[in-house]
């Protein structure tokens, strides 16, 4: 499965250098990066401007899937029962 960043890249007319962790990814323009598929689903944590580059470091998005109650779903695990 591939994703994709917020829309609003697009916008950005600079050259563009994403972080998170110790993976960078450099980009010529917001254009480029709004269609650029990451193998995972990064949430923009914080925008800066560093050497003329716009700098937009990453966290991954972690989420904690629920049902429709709002109850923790859990995985099930091949071992119940035995």
């Amino acid at each position: 499965m591939t994703h994709k960043v917020e829309q609003f890249v697009e916008k950005i007319m600079a050259p563009l250098v994403c972080r998170s962790g110790e993976t960078e990814w450099k980009f010529n323009s917001g254009i480029e990066l709004a269609k650029y598929s990451f193998d995972k689903h990064y949430l923009i944590d914080s925008l800066e401007i560093e050497n003329g580059s716009v700098v937009l470091i990453f966290s991954e998005w972690t989420h904690v899937q629920t049902n429709w109650v709002g109850e923790k779903r859990v995985e099930p695990n091949m071992f119940d029962g035995v």
